[in-house]
């Protein structure tokens, strides 16, 4: 008998809890003709710093470039010079061969060719015992021992340049 007493005594403090704090009633006290002012806050656009777009690809492991470089990179010349010099020629019976060094755009490299091989534009006709001649149907190049030869070869698309 006891334990439902205590049970209708927690029941009705737990109705006289809700009804007191939890359920706020509307105050009477309040106008309701009262024009209350809502003051409403500016609502400003979100901006997305630079920062954070950097850090997020340095968190993927993704390239970020700035649109100001790829512009850049849209306005390249479709031609640009090659600086090619003769380092070595190789000479055996009926077999011929050379190495040439080129310079394009300040990254350097060595290519050994035969004749009829390709650079760039240009097609390796002959290989004479101090010379060599290169051709691309419009132009002769002969290139010298311990000389430097500069020619205008057009910009090639990443997969062939990386061929030859």
């Amino acid at each position: 008998m006891r334990n439902v007493a205590i049970a209708v005594l927690v029941f009705f403090g737990l109705i006289w809890l809700f009804f007191s704090y939890i359920y706020v009633p509307n105050n009477t006290d309040a106008s309701l003709e009262k024009n209350d002012v809502i003051a409403v806050k500016e609502v400003k656009k979100h901006v997305v710093d630079v920062a954070d777009i950097k850090n997020l690809a340095l968190l993927l492991n993704v390239e970020y470039l700035e649109e100001k470089e790829q512009v850049e990179q849209e306005q390249l010349p479709s031609t640009f010079d090659v600086i090619i010099e003769l380092v070595v020629i190789y000479t055996s019976e009926n077999n011929h061969k050379l190495r040439i060094s080129t310079e394009a755009r300040n990254e350097k490299k060595q290519f050994d060719m035969i004749v009829g091989d390709k650079l760039y534009d240009y097609t390796l006709s002959a290989i004479n015992p101090n010379s060599a001649k290169l051709d691309n149907g419009i132009q002769e190049v002969t290139l010298s021992m311990f000389k430097t030869a500069t020619i205008s070869v057009t910009d090639l698309p990443k997969e062939v340049s990386d061929s030859l």
